[in-house]
């Protein structure tokens, strides 16, 4: 008995060198989290929480490691170009839909090349203005538009593309003024620099709560439950949607195994306390879908975005 033993420990010993196996479970090693934004932003605070929770889900480090720049490409790059073996997943948002748009230099179609595991919060575009603007709602801001020169500001091209849409079917007398940056546009927004901008909800809550902005809409199909006060605009007549979402994405060429254990981590953090605040207090709501509900999401918003830029 003691022979088969110590055949059956020196057996794991092999096998441990080179994976995860005799119980170790997923994935055996530290994990990598991939944030292609700069630190402090919506993205990288969601992105620590669900470190820390599938760290203790595992029972292994989890370390978000931020990689900005390229409107988010580089960061994926790198993720996608790491072993393809579960260890390494990426933090994405929306914006990578334009892409192919954006940045003619990136040949391939970003979504041939990545498993998408689950939407983790969404927060719908919000219509913003300074607290000092005469105006309650689209139809007071669009008779503002009529008698002021008007101007409505983006700071990524997907919230340009809204912001166009938006134009159009109000009618507004307006012009889209595109930005470098959330932050520099809240700030010409409080100066009086601009008259609208389009940030997500989840990056102007902060500026509405203490008073020096205003939301006249939001962009999502119902009334959003971070501010269950402010009307959509298709309860304005004006037939427009737009969110801004992040989720959690693998190498497509991952072992299904893996994935199957990305999926039962990531269940796992979705119902983790911190993960839940930090989500809510950035002013986001907490998605966390499966594997296909994600793809069929993204499909379906990818030919709505297509249709805009086409």
């Amino acid at each position: 008995m003691h022979r088969y033993i110590s055949r059956f420990l020196a057996l794991c010993a092999i096998l441990l060198a080179f994976g995860p196996a005799c119980g170790a479970g997923f994935p055996g090693k530290a994990v990598t989290l991939v944030v292609p934004y700069p630190a402090g932003g919506g993205t990288d605070t969601v992105s620590r929480a669900i470190a820390r929770a599938l760290s203790a889900h595992w029972r292994q480090p989890v370390t978000v490691e931020n990689v900005a720049g390229g409107d988010g490409s580089i960061g994926m790059n790198k993720a996608l170009r790491s072993p393809a073996d579960g260890t390494t997943i990426v933090m994405q948002v929306n914006q990578m839909l334009l892409w192919r748009w954006t940045l003619p230099q990136i040949k391939t179609d970003v979504l041939d090349e990545v498993a998408l595991l689950s939407m983790v919060p969404r927060s719908p575009q919000a219509l913003v203005v300074s607290s000092n603007l005469p105006v309650k709602n689209m139809k007071e801001f669009a008779a503002w538009c009529e008698a002021n020169p008007c101007s409505i500001a983006s700071a990524t091209r997907l919230a340009e593309l809204i912001s166009k849409q938006v134009v159009q079917t109000a009618g507004l007398k307006a012009i889209v003024v595109p930005y470098k940056g959330t932050a520099p546009m809240l700030s010409d927004l409080m100066g009086g620099h601009i008259t609208m901008a389009l940030p997500a909800v989840s990056a102007s809550l902060g500026h509405v709560r203490n008073g020096t902005l205003k939301f006249l809409a939001v962009g999502s199909p119902t009334r959003f439950k971070a501010t269950p006060e402010v009307p959509t605009l298709i309860e304005q007549n004006i037939a427009v949607t737009g969110d801004a979402w992040y989720g959690l994405m693998a190498a497509k060429a991952t072992p299904r195994a893996a994935l199957e254990a990305l999926a039962e981590g990531v269940k796992a953090a979705s119902t983790d306390p911190a993960v839940l605040e930090a989500i809510e207090t950035a002013g986001a709501e907490p998605i966390f879908s499966t594997s296909q509900d994600f793809t069929r999401y993204v499909n379906k918003e990818r030919e709505m975005l297509d249709s805009l830029v086409i």
